[in-house]
């Protein structure tokens, strides 16, 4: 399958979703050529030491947003990678906050290359933080 489709089949259900977003209870809500949406519920498990949603979780989030998006370009045989990211915070978000949303976006696949962006809403739809990053793209390693 290409990337395309072994994302659609996460977001269905037919493929198991990757482990991390099992552990953080990210849930791919929408697949598109090029644009990835994972949801996740804000909760008091994710919190930093000040009571909000921790941003490395945030980070997490964008960076899954993204790098999904990528991988929906790529044909069978190829994945990718994050080689750089920069995260801006908009506001903070509360533990019940109610859901969070990551839609990533592809700017650009090159055949090694590939850059993307996304944004992190809050249940309220408020812009909470975004992200742009870049992604290498190699041959798919499969098997030990």
């Amino acid at each position: 399958m290409n990337g395309l489709e072994i994302m659609r089949a996460i977001a269905t259900g037919a493929v198991p979703p990757p482990p991390v977003a099992v552990l953080l209870g990210m849930d791919c809500t929408a697949v598109d050529d090029g644009h990835v949406r994972f949801a996740a519920k804000a909760a008091a498990k994710l919190t930093n030491p000040q009571g909000t949603i921790h941003g490395g979780i945030i980070a997490t989030l964008l960076d899954t947003a993204m790098t999904c998006a990528i991988f929906t370009k790529l044909p069978e045989g190829k994945s990718c990678t994050t080689t750089d990211m920069s995260v801006q915070f908009v506001r903070p978000l509360a533990p019940d906050d109610g859901a969070m949303t990551a839609d990533g976006y592809v700017i650009n696949a090159g055949k090694t290359r590939a850059t993307a962006r996304a944004e992190l809403k809050n249940a309220s739809g408020k812009l909470c933080a975004y992200a742009t990053s870049g992604a290498a793209i190699f041959e798919a390693q499969l098997g030990p």
